[in-house]
Parts: C-alpha cells; sequence; structure tokens
C-alpha cells in the first residue's frame, strides 16, 4: 500500500513538474522572441511545432511500442459522442463565465497584489495577437494534457473520481501560488477552476472538451481581464452598486447552470458507459 502510494506520489510529481517545464519552455522562447525580433514572432511556429511533438508523443505515437497504450490511455484524449461533447463544452462555458465574474468580484472585494505579467502594449498587433493566441494555446494544451489527462488518469486508479479531481486541484495549488501569490481568495478561485476542468474531463472522459474551454479561457484572461485588474478599485459591500449585485447574481446563476448541466452529463455518461458499445 505504502509503495503504491509512493509510486503514484513520484508519478504525480514528475508529471506535474514536466507541464511546469514545457510552459517554461515556451516562456523562454517568448522572452528571446520579443528581446531579439519583436516584429517576428518566430517563437509562435517554433512552440507549435513542440507542442503538436509533445502531443503526439503522449498520445501514444512514436516508440517505445511497449508504453504507447499506457501512453494513448494517460492523455485520455479520445474523442467523445457529439452530444457529450456538445454538453460539456456548454457547461464549461457556462463555467468560464461564471469564473470570469468571481474574479472581477474578488478584486472589487479585497485588495490583491497584481502579479508580473509581460506587458505586450508596446509590440506590434500581429506580435500581440499571435502570442496571445499560442499562450493560450499552449496553457490549455499542456495544462489539460498533464494534469487533466495524466496526473487524475492516475489518481482515479486509486480514489474514485470526486476525490481524485480534489486532489489534483489541491496538488496544482503550489504552482498557482508561485505565479500568482498566496493570496486566500486567489488560490480558491484556481482550486474552483481546476475542480470545474477536471469534472469536465471526467464527465466527457476525454480533456478535449476542456482544452476548447481553456484555452478561450486563457484567451479571454489575457486579453480584457487580466490588463484590467490594476485599474480595479476596492469597495465595500455597503457601498457596492447594482452592477456589482448584477455579477453576483450572474455568477450565482452560471454557476448553477454549470453545475447541473455536469451532474446530468455525468449520470448521462455513466448509464453509457454500462450499456456498453
Amino acid at each position: 500500500m505504502f509503495r503504491r502510494a509512493l509510486s503514484t506520489a513520484v508519478f504525480c510529481l514528475f508529471v506535474f513538474g514536466a507541464t511546469l517545464a514545457v510552459q517554461g519552455i515556451w516562456s523562454a522562447l517568448l522572452v528571446a522572441n520579443l528581446q531579439t525580433t519583436p516584429a517576428l514572432p518566430w517563437s509562435v511556429p517554433v512552440m507549435a511545432a513542440l507542442l503538436w511533438a509533445l502531443w503526439s508523443y503522449a498520445g501514444g505515437r512514436w516508440g517505445p511500442a511497449r508504453m504507447q497504450a499506457f501512453r494513448a490511455r494517460s492523455l485520455r484524449a479520445g474523442q467523445p459522442p457529439r452530444a457529450i461533447f456538445t454538453k460539456a463544452l456548454a457547461a464549461g462555458m457556462l463555467g468560464l463565465g461564471a469564473l470570469v465574474l468571481l474574479w472581477t468580484i474578488i478584486f472589487e472585494l479585497i485588495s490583491v497584489p497584481i502579479a508580473a505579467r509581460a506587458d505586450l502594449g508596446a509590440y506590434p498587433l500581429l506580435t500581440v495577437i499571435a502570442v496571445v493566441t499560442m499562450a493560450s494555446l499552449v496553457g490549455a494544451i499542456v495544462e489539460e494534457a498533464g494534469l487533466r489527462g495524466y496526473l487524475l488518469v492516475r489518481l482515479q486508479r486509486e480514489v474514485p473520481g470526486p476525490l481524485a479531481i480534489v486532489i489534483a486541484a489541491l496538488v496544482i495549488s503550489p504552482g498557482h501560488g508561485a505565479t500568482q501569490g498566496f493570496v486566500g481568495p486567489v488560490l480558491l478561485w484556481y482550486f474552483l477552476a481546476d475542480v470545474m476542468f477536471g469534472t469536465l474531463a471526467l464527465v466527457a472522459d476525454s480533456i478535449r472538451p476542456g482544452i476548447v474551454v481553456h484555452a478561450i479561457g486563457l484567451f479571454i484572461f489575457f486579453a480584457f481581464v487580466w490588463p484590467a485588474d490594476a485599474s480595479r478599485t476596492v469597495i465595500s459591500i455597503d457601498s457596492a452598486d447594482a452592477s456589482f449585485w448584477f455579477s453576483v447574481a450572474a455568477f450565482l446563476g452560471l454557476s448553477a447552470a454549470s453545475a447541473a448541466l455536469l451532474i446530468k452529463l455525468g449520470r448521462e455518461s455513466r448509464a453509457a458507459r454500462l450499456r456498453g458499445p
């Protein structure tokens, strides 16, 4: 029992480290690009090629042959049935809307240190669009493959799915704190986001819906939400206006709608698996 738990812990830490390493490669390429030839976003096609190679290998392509089936299962990147994919996508987008609102609510209620981010305003528009798009794809594909694929699949072998989702979100939490700051409400936000993406992967039995939602979400945050954080004004509940309470109501409504759809989808997926092919 102890050896199995230790093996799982080592595997999860390795996957988490590999996920951070790939994102670090993209950061290094981007910095080198912006410091040398900012008008020519060469880091984007280079990272796209690397991302394709890593995705292919993680999904079971190339040797060694004895590990191909294991890698394919661990990535969990099969195409789910269209109905399941559509419903998972809808649930994820509803959840994404709730998360965007929750982020703004947090920043309106408490003073949060703003994490350092690259200022892209001084660079050509083509470079900015290409970089933000690639950053969104890298974050979505790498995190979903590593964390909701390999890491969560391994945890599901040891504990029930819902518990595996929570454990995975807790394992990831220090990584968020290292880049975003160890601020309680912000860490809670990331925990909820990780739980949502884990649930998407679980009910769809695929990381594909999560990749789409995650990439859209990152693009929204890179382009609109995070740049506005520095200008947000902290308010008290007593002075909150109608727009604030509308945001709260919309957050609760979207959260409830997303949760209800995920629960319904989970039941349908379990019934489909019981029926078999």
